[in-house]
């Protein structure tokens, strides 16, 4: 299928460019590699006559395939559209864009394989969300039609808040919408733009390997576009990269310059998303900074405006958000005691308790699925023994979580302990640079891959560096 097909051919493209480039010291001119992925009907059989016989595939989608091949470059795979439609879900893109292509009356929509997603957009069953489903599925296709719509997903931590968006996620690849995201942070919500930075670079097709020419270049064609290039210096900062700013914009009053920003970013978004229809996911909406959620804001019922995601914890942003026109709301509460029981007998799998630890371990809940899911796990790692009293089964998932953790190998919740001191997201290489059991600096990948089985902390993102975020908080 397309999710094999692209799999395989980004597999091929690693593998041959190790082999390739030790063969290729052998060689004066050295041989090169590129790939074309595409989705679709096509014959493949034995084709000749008597003398002559010989197996091939024939068809458009083959065709299409080829020439993706001959437009990419070497080293890299490139995708047709029909193939990003049917499993765009588990891979990261760049491209996107109308490129002519011989054979082709119309331009065709090519995409750059960067990267195959480990996490987040493989949505699980959601049980007892089929309301909230249905709903987010009307949102996806208002969005699809064209209507600014913006959607907010409130809930207190472990409701499914995620989830649900890693769901809409696959509905918006599926339609073929094009969707980036960006999250706020408790330490960065004093920080302008913050959130914005990974956003902006995702509707510009910006990679983390983006240079700063490109990222350049992908600005400087979309303010010649809305025809306000002279501001590129004021807007360049939030693509990390500072060209020098002329005086007379340098002594702009700061309310001015916020105004200006606010103003061409919002153009900026509605232009992108007039060519390709686009969704924005903003994670943890509660911490947001003030000059983020003005320009978010400022989207509401604009021409043309790309459809906006919001996962919020309930308070002051939630109540802000709620009570603004166009803004469809999803609260999600704790589920029923059916369909809590459903959940936590689904996670345990073969381990079926008594019935008395069932229902407490589900008044316990009050309905939390985080608090269940892990409770599961936890009954699961530890054995039934353990919670063989109804005094035994922990009233938090804190308690649930450190639990489980005290079941791991002295090593593993070491690297536990030392990953908590860097916050919620950590990457490799830092968590290398201040472990304190130098000798086992080797064998820490080993302790995250076990943690990350166990979805204690969960692989986040490969590139630009490798990165793991801790689930429960």
């Amino acid at each position: 299928d397309g999710i094999r097909d692209v799999e395989r051919s980004r597999g091929l493209g690693d593998v041959y460019k190790r082999q390739l480039s030790k063969l290729n010291e052998n060689f004066i001119i050295p041989v090169k590699h590129r790939y074309g992925v595409n989705t679709g009907l096509c014959f493949v059989g034995d084709v000749g006559g008597a003398s002559r016989r010989e197996y091939t595939a024939m068809g458009d989608a083959i065709n299409l395939a080829a020439r993706l091949m001959t437009e990419a470059k070497y080293g890299d795979v490139l995708v047709g559209e029909k193939t990003i439609t049917t499993c765009g879900e588990k891979f990261i893109t760049s491209g996107g864009d109308l490129v002519p292509v011989k054979g082709k009356a119309e331009p065709v929509r090519l995409y750059y394989l960067e990267d195959q997603i480990t996490r987040g957009v493989s949505p699980e069953q959601m049980i007892g969300r089929e309301d909230e489903l249905k709903q987010a599925q009307e949102f996806i296709n208002k969005v699809i039609q064209g209507n600014p719509s913006q959607l907010l997903i409130a809930g207190e931590p472990g409701t499914g808040k995620s989830l649900l968006c890693a769901n809409i996620k696959q509905m918006a690849a599926r339609a073929g919408l094009h969707y980036t995201e960006g999250a706020c942070f408790k330490y960065s919500e004093k920080t302008p733009y913050e959130p914005l930075k990974t956003i902006l670079s995702g509707f510009l097709n910006l990679t983390s390997r983006a240079s700063q020419k490109q990222r350049k270049q992908a600005l400087l064609r979309y303010l010649k576009k809305i025809n306000e290039s002279e501001w590129e210096p004021l807007i360049a900062p939030l693509f990390d990269y500072f060209p020098p700013a002329p005086p007379q914009l340098k002594n702009l009053p700061e309310d001015i310059k916020k105004e200006k920003i606010r103003n061409i970013l919002c153009r900026l978004f509605c232009e992108i998303n007039k060519n390709r229809l686009s969704l924005l996911i903003m994670e943890d909406v509660q911490w947001v900074d003030n000059a983020s959620f003005e320009i978010i804001e400022s989207l509401l019922g604009k021409q043309f405006a790309p459809g906006v995601v919001f996962l919020c914890r309930p308070g002051d942003t939630y109540e802000k958000l709620k009570n603004k026109s166009g803004v469809r709301t999803i609260k999600l509460a704790g589920l029923s005691r059916e369909n809590s029981q459903k959940l936590f007998l689904s996670v345990l799998k073969d381990i079926v308790p008594n019935q008395d630890i069932i229902e407490r371990v589900i008044e316990k809940s009050g309905g939390n699925p985080f608090y269940l899911e892990e409770m599961a796990k936890a009954f699961r790692e530890l054995g039934a023994k353990k919670f063989s009293s109804c005094d035994n089964i922990p009233s938090g998932i804190e308690s649930v979580i450190t639990a489980r953790i005290d079941n791991l190998g002295e090593a593993v919740k070491k690297t536990v302990r030392t990953a908590s001191v860097i916050g919620r997201v950590f990457a490799y290489n830092v968590l290398c640079s201040i472990y304190p059991d130098r000798k086992r600096i080797g064998k820490l990948r080993g302790y995250l891959d076990e943690l990350s089985h166990l979805d204690l902390t969960p692989l986040e993102r490969r590139q630009p560096v490798l990165e793991y975020m801790f689930k429960h908080i």
